[in-house]
């Protein structure tokens, strides 16, 4: 956060906001221009790396050593960055759809045409999101199924799947998606155009009670 500051008052405010981790790492001083930027966050790195964290990256490092992983860590540094290193992932709307396995009635069924179908709209429906033009965003459309706005490390467990919402016994047909969060599945509803599906799933998504996500 530091780092990325571009102007002198944003540096103290990030400074005053974070004093007294600052002050515990012996790194806090009066900042006078952007350059002190470089210098606290080298000095603050030293601190951590060398000292708060070092015990730690050792017993790590022993670890590591098992298979002989540390040697190919050190040989192919990039290879192994994302393993190690955080960054900010740009979801898009063919990673978003790849999570999710479809569970479709028989083939050759009236059901079966009319999931296909709909899966076409789920599709459409993802790049439209991907694309800005809805008034939702695909981190939103996940925590909404899954509870998640990011997919975990290791994976979703169970996998995402995609059911359908056919009519029930009592001829009940439901125009809006459905989610349980617990087993991360989404079920659509069958609706006869895009535009009414695109629609129902804005307005699920937007108003249902959820897990704090924006």
């Amino acid at each position: 956060q530091m780092e990325n500051v571009s102007t002198l008052e944003g540096l103290k405010d990030v400074a005053a906001k974070h004093c007294n981790l600052l002050h515990v790492a012996g790194c806090y001083r009066y900042l006078q221009n952007l350059q002190d930027r470089d210098v606290l966050v080298q000095d603050f790195m030293k601190w951590y790396v060398c000292g708060r964290t070092r015990n730690s990256l050792e017993r790590l490092k022993e670890g590591l050593k098992t298979l002989g992983v540390l040697d190919a860590i050190v040989a192919h540094p990039v290879l192994f960055a994302n393993s190690f290193c955080w960054r900010e992932e740009v979801l898009t709307s063919e990673q978003f759809s790849e999570l999710f396995k479809i569970s479709f009635s028989t083939a050759g069924s009236n059901k079966r045409r009319e999931e296909q179908r709909i899966v076409g709209y789920w599709r459409d429906y993802l790049q439209d999101v991907e694309d800005a033009d809805s008034s939702v965003s695909l981190r939103q459309i996940l925590a909404f199924i899954t509870g998640a706005d990011k997919e975990p490390p290791l994976g979703f467990q169970p996998q995402p799947s995609v059911e359908f919402l056919h009519e029930n016994n009592e001829g009940y047909i439901s125009n809006f998606p459905q989610a349980n969060t617990c087993c991360n599945i989404l079920k659509l509803p069958i609706l006869k155009s895009f535009d009414e599906f695109k629609k129902q799933m804005d307005f699920a998504i937007l108003n249902s009670p959820g897990f704090g996500h924006p």
